[in-house]
């Protein structure tokens, strides 16, 4: 298996480069590239069951009316570990806040010591992570075990997408070059520091925000200071290093950063409807863990046939952007559709609407990646696919943190219309449980609906960021991808000002030119 990822995945550099120590690439056999998409699938598979898996630990400190825990579910598992609130969601967002920071590293690794070390380490650490985890007795031995998994994850998303890149991209890549781990000590350490404080400070404080700290104290405000100061000082770094990890050259386009910014968008909605749909059937539904799994199946099994065959019809076409915006729209819409979601809701209703949710992420998913392949250089297509994948995880870390800041302050806002005094949702959330246990059937009625309407708040806030990322998708340009799949690619041939190039700009020509062909 890893032989095989050795064979195609190889660092990238200039087609002179290669030429002159290697000569004319050989080219890969379609058996050869489908056997690696698949070992590459499987590990992709098996991490993303372990990302999404721990998605039901989120309502467990929301204790509704709902139906009688098993001795195996999820929730029984969080009581046994004695989990606070903050320590169930932290089981998921750990995972990911991990995953993001290892990201970046393990794709400058690959880029310095080769495909396969770098592959094969980190599945040695996922692997260590889930006998961790596997073995835990505690909720902070469960949560190390998370966090060691959630690095090893990061090099299979990373490596992933560069291997892709050196088998299907765009233009012709290359063989691979000699390598040496010696060459480890070429690594931008002093930015991959900088990396970590930034990421951590940042995400760290996002988890725990409302929950396990006030937004006002000392362990949320400090972090996020010093992330900026990080932030700031690794971006003065990467300016004047030799060897940046994040290259310059990935931000020399408006395209592309508008495409980078996007991909955080859409990784916060991804994870944002994971989490909170689960929220919904649990808590407001009274779905047993498996069935809220089985009721979350239409957004989930649509995304990767939707997401092949767009990619393939994209590919084959060259144009891409009618599904870039069709696939913003649709996540537009749905998201506001899902304000309507409450207790009372069919469920034909709800599995049309999880349909439909699950069609627009894997109609986002290829293009987002072709788009900015067209606006880079050809040299800079593994890391801006890197870039991709990094910002989705981080963005995914972002969703998760976003939806407690704004389920947690609409839910105080409806307790405290009940005349409830809370501070933190911790507290609002133990003030439904006692409720539930000693109240009254009306008492219940209300903190359902207290909650619907937190959920409700929370669909509309996903509504507003899918129509952000829709706007910078119209000023974004758009290139068609050559027709030749090794000839030029035409970002390289047009003038980043021309405002036609844009989506924006050719609905403006078009309907311009047919008012002017109207009026002649």
């Amino acid at each position: 298996m890893a032989e095989k990822i050795e064979e195609v995945a190889a660092p990238l550099a200039s087609q002179d480069e290669v030429q002159e120590q290697h000569g004319d690439k050989p080219e890969l056999s379609h058996a050869r590239k489908m056997s690696i998409l698949i070992v590459m699938n499987t590990v992709s598979l098996v991490q993303s069951f372990d990302a999404t898996c721990i998605c039901v630990v989120l309502p467990v400190s929301l204790p509704l009316p709902v139906v009688k825990p098993s001795p195996t579910d999820i929730q029984s598992l969080a009581r046994e570990l004695n989990a606070s609130f903050s320590e169930s969601l932290s089981m998921g967002s750990v995972f990911l806040l991990a995953t993001a920071i290892a990201q970046p590293i393990f794709a400058e690794m690959a880029h310095v010591i080769g495909r396969r070390p770098t592959y094969v380490a980190s599945l040695v650490i996922f692997i260590a992570g889930t006998v961790l985890c596997g073995i835990a007795k505690s909720s902070v031995m469960l949560l190390a075990g998370r966090a060691v998994q959630g690095v090893g994850s990061g090099g299979p998303q990373a490596l992933s997408g560069i291997i892709h890149a050196d088998m299907f991209a765009i233009r012709e890549r290359y063989d691979k070059g000699k390598r040496n781990l010696r060459l480890i000590k070429n690594l931008d350490w002093v930015g991959i520091l900088l990396y970590i404080i930034a990421s951590v400070g940042l995400l760290l404080p996002l988890t725990w925000g409302g929950s396990r700290f006030p937004w006002s104290s000392a362990a949320v405000i400090v972090p996020l200071i010093a992330s900026f100061l990080a932030f700031l000082g690794l971006g003065f770094y990467e300016k004047t290093t030799k060897k940046p990890m994040f290259r310059k050259s990935l931000f020399r386009h408006r395209s592309t950063v508008l495409q980078f910014a996007t991909a955080t968008i859409h990784g916060s909605l991804m994870w944002m409807v994971l989490y909170y749909l689960a929220v919904y059937f649990l808590g407001i539904k009274g779905q047993t863990p498996l069935m809220a799994g089985v009721w979350a199946l239409p957004a989930t099994v649509t995304v990767a046939p939707m997401a092949a065959v767009v990619g393939i019809v994209a590919y084959r076409t060259g144009r891409y952007m009618s599904f870039l915006l069709g696939g913003w729209a649709l996540m537009v819409a749905m998201f506001g559709v899902m304000t309507i979601l409450d207790k009372d809701t069919p469920t034909w209703v709800i599995l049309v609407m999880t349909l439909f949710l699950g069609i627009a992420i894997g109609l986002l998913i290829p293009v987002m990646n072709l788009g900015v392949q067209a606006t880079v250089r050809e040299e800079d297509a593994g890391h801006a696919i890197s870039m991709i994948y990094l910002l989705r995880t981080m963005g995914q870390c972002m969703g998760i943190a976003l939806g407690i800041a704004v389920f947690s302050v609409q839910l105080e806002k409806e307790l405290g219309k009940l005349g409830l005094d809370t501070s933190q949702i911790s507290n609002a959330l133990k003030m439904i449980k006692a409720s539930v246990e000693h109240g009254s059937l009306g008492q219940q009625e209300h903190m359902m609906n207290a909650v619907v309407k937190a959920l409700q708040c929370l669909w509309m806030t996903g509504s507003i960021l899918a129509g952000l990322a829709l706007i910078q998708c119209l000023f974004a340009r758009c290139p068609k991808l050559p027709e030749d799949p090794h000839g030029p690619v035409s970002a390289e041939l047009m003038p980043e000002s021309r405002f036609s190039d844009t989506a924006i700009g050719r609905v403006w020509y078009c309907f311009s030119g047919k008012i002017l062909h109207k009026a002649t």
